[in-house]
């Protein structure tokens, strides 16, 4: 835009001027270029299949816009959003998600929350959370909450016992005699 607008001042049409010098201008949209991958509502965004389906590609490592092109898209009707969460739910079948919990397409579609996040969680313990966690640094820090647990735990006693003003014992007759 900027050297159309520094170089080719009042010029109208580029493509036509383009087309003089015998350049092709030609482009082709498909509906997956208009695809926006971002997650803002978890419930909603991810009923059609597409960010799954995106999850797949990257968790793959397989070539941008491959997988997707097995969906049908624009899902706008729901047979669309089952065929597509179906074909998403089999690739994460093939790469060792494996559906223990009987998640099926349907539950994702309708946006039920607990099978969403359910099969997120799967998703995250095959495919990424033991490269992203530390398990040496994890089992420290539960050590850590264990120990500040107790020691929480001793004092909070200690301070309560304190509070509680108990009557001293005289040895003795206790009854004044």
């Amino acid at each position: 835009i900027k050297f159309c607008r520094e170089c080719l001042y009042a010029e109208g049409n580029i493509i036509k001027h383009l087309t003089r010098l015998g350049i092709s201008v030609s482009y082709k949209q498909e509906p997956i270029d208009e695809l926006d991958f971002t997650v803002s509502n978890l419930a909603a965004d991810i009923r059609d299949g597409v960010r799954l389906t995106r999850v797949a590609e990257i968790l793959t490592n397989a070539t941008p816009k491959s997988l997707l092109t097995k969906l049908r898209l624009p899902a706008v009707s729901r047979l669309q959003k089952l065929h597509n969460v179906g074909v998403v739910l089999s690739l994460f079948d093939k790469i060792g998600v494996h559906n223990t919990l009987d998640i099926a397409a349907h539950h994702i579609v309708d946006g039920y929350r607990e099978q969403v996040l359910q099969l997120l969680w799967m998703i995250a313990a095959k495919c990424g959370i033991f490269n992203v966690l530390n398990c040496e640094t994890l089992e420290e820090e539960i050590k850590k909450v264990k120990l500040s647990e107790r020691n929480y735990a001793m004092r909070w006693s200690l301070r309560e016992m304190n509070e509680i003003h108990m009557p001293q014992t005289v040895s003795g007759n206790e009854h004044g005699s």
